[in-house]
C-alpha cells in the first residue's frame, strides 16, 4: 500500500528535507509525497483529491499561526481518518493546543532527527490500522457516531499505560455496550469480569471484590478468591461504582495503587495485575463534594474518561443503533419493515435511553414475521409515546397509515431579520439533515449532487457552517463523510 502524504511548508528547504527523509519509504509501505509551498495551492489540492493518509502542516505559515490551525481543521473535515502532524521549529504551546483541539493528531519538530520522524509517522499509521481493524466487523457504526468514535479509542486505551477507564452517563446510555466493545477487543483468553456494585449487599461487596478467608464471617465455609484476583492479568468492569461503601473504597484504592489485595479475614497479601473500567449514572465529583466518595479514588478511576450523552441529545444515531441491535440480538439478524424506523425515531426514549430502545426491539422479536420486525410488533407503551403531531427531523415517512409530507422549516423569530448568507447556511443544514434521514450518512459528492452545488463549493459551505456555530464538527461528521471513499 502506497502512503499518500501532503506536506505544506512555506520554507522550500524544509520541504526538501522531509522529501529526503521520506524518499526511502516507511516500514508500513512506500510513500507518495506531495509538497506545497503556498496554502492556496494546498487547499485546492485537498479539495480535488480523493484520499490522503497523512498531512504534515506548518504551524507558523507566513499568514500567521491561525492559518495553520485553520488548515488543520479543514483537513480534518475533509479527511476524518487522516493523520495530521503539526510541524514547527518553535514550541508555541498555545498554537499546538489549538491545533490539537481542531483535530490534529500530534506535533513534530521540523528539526527532529530523521529516525524520529520516520518512527513517529510509522507509529501513527500502525495505531490507525489497529483502530480500523476493530471497526471492520459486520455490525460497525457510521464513522463519526458516538459509539464508533469510542470504538476507535478502545485499542488505543488497551495498548496504553492507562489502568482505569471511567464511563459517565445517564442510566441506559450504553455504558455496558462500551464495556462489551472493550471485552471484544481484548486478546483471546484475557480475563474480563463484570460486577454490578449496586446489586451486592454492602456488607458483602468487599468479599466479592477481594475474596475471603475461611471463617471470616458467618457463611464463609471456605477460601474464596474475589473478582480482582480472578481477573489477574485482565480487566474488571465495575458498574454503579458510586454505590461502593467507604471501607470498600479504601481497599479498592490500595489495590489499584499497589496492585496488591488481601482477602477479607486474611493477613496474606496477594500480588495482582488488573485494570478497571468503571461506570456510574451519578456524578462522582458531586459525591466527592458531599463526602460520600473518596476524592483520591475518584482521581484514580478517571485516568481517562468516556462520557455518554443521553439518546435524546443524539436522535440522529437511533437508526444505526436499531441496525446494531437487529444485527446482534439472539435469533438475528432481523430486518425492519418499512416505516418501523420512522416510528421508533419519533419516540423520545427519555426514560430508558439505549437500554429502552434495545428492550423494545427485543420485545418486537416475539411477533416478528420471518425475521422481520413490523409495526404490529411495536409494544403499546411505545405507540403511546410516539409524537404524531411533531415529526422529528430524523424521521420522514409514513406512520400508522398517515402519509407525512417532507418539509423543511426554518424558525424566524419576530423582530429577527437574518441575512441571505445566514438563511442559506440554515437552509443547507436542514437539507443535510433531510438527506441524512432519507439516505443515511452522505458523501460530499452525493450531497453536492442532491443540492446542485459544486463539490469544491460544498466543502467551503460546510466549513462556513462550523465557523458560524450552526453545528459543530463532530455533529456534522455524523451526517456527512468528508471523502467519497471513506
Amino acid at each position: 500500500m502506497t502512503i499518500k502524504i501532503f506536506h505544506l511548508d512555506d520554507e522550500v528547504q524544509i520541504l526538501e528535507r522531509f522529501e529526503r527523509i521520506l524518499s526511502g519509504g516507511l516500514t508500513c509501505g512506500p510513500v507518495s509525497l506531495y509538497g506545497f509551498e503556498q496554502p492556496s495551492k494546498f487547499e485546492a489540492a485537498v479539495r480535488q483529491t480523493e484520499n490522503v493518509d497523512i498531512f504534515l502542516l506548518d504551524i507558523h505559515l507566513h499568514l500567521g499561526a491561525n492559518e495553520g490551525v485553520r488548515l488543520a481543521e479543514m483537513c480534518r473535515v475533509a479527511f476524518p481518518e487522516a493523520i495530521i502532524f503539526m510541524c514547527s521549529n518553535a514550541t508555541d504551546l498555545r498554537t499546538i493546543r489549538s491545533s490539537l483541539l481542531v483535530g490534529a493528531n500530534d506535533y513534530i519538530s521540523k528539526d527532529a532527527a530523521p529516525d524520529e520522524i520516520l518512527a513517529r509517522i510509522d507509529a501513527a499509521i500502525r495505531d490507525r490500522s489497529a483502530s480500523n481493524k476493530l471497526t471492520s466487523d459486520t455490525t460497525k457504526f457510521h464513522a463519526g457516531s458516538t459509539l464508533s468514535l469510542i470504538k476507535l479509542r478502545i485499542p488505543q486505551i488497551i495498548n496504553s499505560a492507562v489502568n482505569c477507564v471511567y464511563i459517565l452517563g445517564e442510566s441506559g446510555t450504553g455504558k455496558e455496550v462500551v464495556a462489551d466493545f472493550l471485552e471484544a477487543a481484548l486478546p483471546k483468553g484475557t480475563p474480563f469480569i463484570k460486577l454490578n456494585c449496586g446489586s451486592i449487599s454492602q456488607n458483602l461487596i468487599a468479599s466479592e471484590l477481594f475474596g475471603h478467608a475461611k471463617g471470616s464471617f458467618t457463611g464463609a465455609v471456605g477460601e474464596k478468591p474475589g473478582i480482582i484476583e480472578s481477573a489477574n492479568n485482565g480487566w474488571i468492569f465495575l458498574d454503579e461504582v458510586a454505590t461502593l461503601p467507604m471501607d470498600a473504597q479504601v481497599s479498592l484504592l490500595r489495590a489499584i495503587d499497589n496492585q496488591v489485595i488481601r482477602r477479607v479475614g486474611s493477613t496474606i497479601e496477594r500480588q495482582v495485575n488488573f485494570r478497571i473500567i468503571s461506570a456510574t449514572n451519578e456524578s462522582l465529583s458531586d459525591l466527592v463534594d458531599k463526602g460520600t466518595f473518596r476524592r483520591d479514588l475518584w482521581q484514580r478511576l478517571k485516568e481517562t474518561q468516556i462520557e455518554l450523552s443521553p439518546l435524546r441529545d443524539r436522535p440522529y444515531e437511533i437508526p444505526e443503533l436499531i441496525h446494531y441491535f437487529c444485527s446482534t440480538m439472539r435469533g438475528g439478524p432481523y430486518q425492519l419493515a418499512p416505516t418501523v424506523s420512522d416510528i421508533l425515531c419519533n419516540y423520545s426514549w427519555k426514560d430508558g435511553n439505549i437500554r429502552e430502545l434495545r428492550n423494545c426491539l427485543r420485545a418486537m422479536t416475539e411477533k416478528s414475521i420471518d425475521g422481520t420486525l413490523t409495526p404490529k410488533s411495536i409494544p403499546e407503551n411505545i405507540w403511546a409515546g410516539v409524537n404524531f403531531n411533531e415529526i422529528s427531523d430524523y424521521s420522514i415517512g409514513e406512520i400508522a397509515g398517515k402519509k407525512l409530507v417532507s418539509a423543511i422549516t426554518i424558525d424566524w423569530k419576530p423582530g429577527c431579520r437574518p441575512t441571505y448568507q445566514e438563511l442559506s447556511l440554515r437552509l443547507l443544514l436542514e437539507v443535510i439533515r433531510h438527506e441524512f434521514n432519507e439516505s443515511g450518512r452522505l458523501s460530499i459528492r452525493a450531497l453536492a449532487k442532491a443540492t446542485g452545488i459544486a463539490k469544491s463549493t460544498m466543502l467551503t459551505r460546510l466549513q462556513a457552517l462550523i465557523k458560524s456555530n450552526h453545528i459543530d464538527l463532530v455533529a456534522l461528521r455524523k451526517m456527512v463523510r468528508m471523502t467519497d471513499d471513506e
